[in-house]
C-alpha cells in the first residue's frame, strides 16, 4: 500500500474460537490493473520478512498502545465490561482475568510475536480467496439468468 502502491488498502481481522483454533484473515484490496499474482508475492515476502525478523521497536510499541486502547474502550461501558467478564467467564472459566489480561498481552516480547509468526503465517497454513468484479449481463441475458420466480 505504502511502499509500491500495488495496494489501495490492506486490513487484518481475528476470529476468536472457543475450543478451536483462531482464524485471522489478510484483507487486501488492488490497484486497478495490479495482477493477483503480484499482490500474493508481496504478501509472502512481507509474511517471510516478519517471520524472520519479528516486529520493531517501534511496530511493537504501535501495537501494544493499539491494544491497551482498545482494552479500556472495551472497558469504559456497563455494556463493555459485561461483555468481557462473560467471554473470560465462558473461555477460561474466571471473569476477572478480563480485568488483568492486557497486562499478559503487554508482556508478549518481540521474539514471541515472530516465533508465533514463523510457526502460523506460512504459505502452506492458508486458503486464498479471491474476488474478481465481472461485467455486468446485458439485460437479454439478465432475465434468463434470474432464478424462476425472482425479478431481474
Amino acid at each position: 500500500v505504502r511502499r509500491d502502491r500495488t495496494a489501495v488498502a490492506a486490513g487484518f481481522g481475528l476470529l476468536r474460537l472457543a475450543g478451536a483454533p483462531s482464524l485471522g484473515w489478510l484483507d487486501v484490496k488492488t490497484s486497478g490493473g495490479v495482477e493477483v499474482e503480484t499482490i500474493e508475492a508481496a504478501v509472502d515476502e512481507e509474511l517471510a520478512r516478519f517471520a524472520a525478523e519479528g516486529p520493531t521497536p517501534e511496530e511493537m510499541e504501535r501495537a501494544q498502545a493499539q491494544l491497551e486502547r482498545e482494552w479500556l474502550d472495551r472497558l469504559g461501558t456497563v455494556a463493555g465490561r459485561a461483555d468481557e467478564l462473560c467471554r473470560y467467564a465462558v473461555l477460561f472459566g474466571d471473569p476477572q482475568l478480563a480485568l488483568t489480561a492486557v497486562g499478559r498481552v503487554l508482556d508478549v516480547t518481540a521474539e514471541e510475536v515472530r516465533q508465533a509468526a514463523e510457526a502460523a503465517l506460512r504459505p502452506d497454513n492458508r486458503a486464498v480467496l479471491v474476488y474478481e468484479p465481472v461485467e455486468p449481463a446485458e439485460d437479454g441475458d439478465a432475465a434468463t439468468d434470474a432464478p424462476e420466480g425472482t425479478d431481474k
